[in-house]
């Protein structure tokens, strides 16, 4: 898994608030992070209801129908934080995902991410920069 030192504290702030507004216990790492303002939207946001929704429908195997309702909730969350442009790479999408939505979910987060990086309400080339920065998958 990813180290929070390798990140800028501007995003791991975003992911403190995002954790904390889960109801999820941060990392104490992340607790140390000076405050970088963000939107005040996403503190009156319906985002924390949407990362419950999608840890507890979580798939339990890799069957379509599991993964269609995880997937409702957990891309508006995605779409959601992406927009603010804090998550830059992958590898902060899946430091940050891995913990809201618990260790289940790690499998569908390439998926996850691609989609919501893709969305037509984000700038394309933003979108397409994001996707670039999702390592190879294994075979």
């Amino acid at each position: 898994m990813y180290d929070p030192d390798q990140f800028d504290d501007a995003f791991l702030d975003y992911a403190r608030r995002a954790l904390e507004m889960a109801g999820i216990e941060t990392d104490p790492a992340l607790k140390a992070v000076k405050p970088v303002q963000h939107s005040i939207m996403h503190s009156f946001s319906e985002v924390p209801v949407h990362y419950a929704a999608a840890r507890a429908a979580c798939p339990q195997s890799r069957a379509h129908w599991e993964q269609a309702e995880f997937f409702r909730p957990a891309l508006r969350a995605a779409i959601w934080d992406l927009q603010f442009g804090a998550i830059q790479t992958y590898a902060q999408f899946e430091f940050l995902y891995s913990r809201l939505l618990g260790e289940r979910a790690i499998p569908f987060l390439p998926s996850l991410f691609a989609a919501a990086a893709l969305s037509p309400s984000l700038d394309r080339a933003w979108g397409r920069g994001l996707v670039d920065t999702i390592p190879d998958l294994p075979d």
